[in-house]
């Protein structure tokens, strides 16, 4: 199956929340503020990224 772009960039967004908040500890809102998304926008990319690394294992540390 062949990705659209919206759906690659999504992942990607969804990966790049996961590991600045969850792993390196960045603060949801100000990560939100920072990329210009909602507060709640940055909590649903985070699921997803969690759920794109635990299914590909992905890893940004060790």
């Amino acid at each position: 199956m062949i990705k659209s772009r919206q759906k690659t960039r999504a992942e990607v967004t969804g990966l790049y929340c996961y590991w600045a908040v969850v792993e390196l500890g960045y603060p949801l809102a100000d990560l939100a503020r920072l990329i210009g998304m909602t507060g709640h926008g940055v909590g649903y990319a985070v699921r997803m990224g969690e759920r794109i690394a635990k299914e590909n294992n992905y890893s940004l540390i060790g």
